[in-house]
């Protein structure tokens, strides 16, 4: 498959715990399934991944008439922290005392080490092919101590750093998949226009408003949080092309507001709400949408159902 749209959510392989997401999904007239390795510490993202890698899952997922794709925190997996042993130029340099970062994600200013980075999201990519054509390579999931700051790279903002990265990448993708589209993931500390770098025409944005406020609508000039959020998303689609540009919410995202409890939490949804967002970015002409669902697992239809589920994907078939 490879549809025009894309609506969908994000699960990692728990989620499918009591749960036929496959059919779920597809029986929602939804048709996009983002797989996720987790979040939090660096992890062996293939590992992680379970059965989700397995080229049977992505067969059964094509007959539903299903798109796929990968989106993963994967620092660890595109170079060897090892390295920083031998080679500790490789790795980011702390601002304040510019002490080496051996579990950060990697110098941008380095040749050497970029190198490594496209050519192990190259190998990525070969053994997790997406059918959307889209690949998410993402850094280290934390506010601080990721990117660089050594004499080289101080004048980089994170943002210019991961764009850096991803248009690197982007340069070498089509030798893995000639229609293949690399993501600049616009979250947390990237959420604010590169300064010194443009992206490659095979690089798209993904904005993930991870600290947004779901107490009140995206739009909502009374919400200081969402303002802010919001001017920050409509300057970057200055830069992405808002046809090409992918969201990625957390409107279903139990895990956002707990890793431990049991059941699972049920998520703050409003459905006037989510249905302004969605109204809203697809004024802007942004065609793909998704929502993280971490932690809806069976566990949690048991203690909660999937009405906010079945309402999600009822809003989003009116506008996709």
């Amino acid at each position: 498959m490879n549809n025009l749209t894309h609506k969908g959510i994000v699960l990692v392989p728990s989620d499918f715990e009591g749960v036929n997401w496959v059919e779920k999904l597809a029986a929602a007239n939804l048709n996009t399934l983002g797989m996720h390795s987790g979040g939090g510490a660096a992890h062996d993202v293939r590992k992680e991944l379970k059965f989700m890698r397995d080229a049977a899952f992505r067969k059964q997922l094509a007959e539903q008439g299903l798109d796929y794709e990968y989106e993963i925190h994967c620092s660890h997996d595109l170079i060897d922290h090892a390295l920083a042993e031998t080679h500790p130029e490789y790795f980011p340099a702390d601002y304040r005392r510019r002490e080496v970062i051996t579990d950060g994600n990697w110098c941008v200013s380095n040749p050497e080490a970029l190198k490594l980075v496209v050519e192990n999201a190259l190998l990525l990519a070969r053994d997790l092919p997406s059918s959307t054509h889209r690949y998410f390579f993402w850094g280290v999931d934390r506010l601080q101590r990721a990117w660089c700051h050594c004499p080289k790279c101080a004048h980089l903002s994170a943002a210019d750093q991961v764009l850096i990265t991803a248009n690197a990448i982007a340069e070498r993708i089509t030798e893995v998949d000639p229609q293949g589209m690399v993501c600049y993931l616009a979250y947390q500390t990237s959420l604010e226009l590169p300064r010194h770098v443009k992206p490659h025409e095979r690089v798209f944005m993904e904005f993930a408003p991870y600290f947004r406020c779901y107490h009140h609508a995206f739009t909502d000039k009374n919400c200081a949080v969402n303002v802010s959020n919001r001017e920050a998303f409509e300057k970057m689609l200055t830069l992405f092309a808002p046809e090409k540009t992918h969201i990625l919410e957390y409107w279903l995202d139990s895990s956002l507001y707990g890793f431990t409890q049991h059941p699972p939490l049920k998520p703050i949804f409003v459905p006037e709400l989510v249905e302004s967002d969605i109204r809203y970015y697809c004024s802007l002409g942004i065609k793909s949408i998704t929502t993280f669902a971490v932690r809806q697992d069976g566990e949690y239809m048991q203690a909660h159902g999937d009405r906010e589920f079945q309402t999600y994907a009822e809003i989003l078939n009116k506008y996709l």
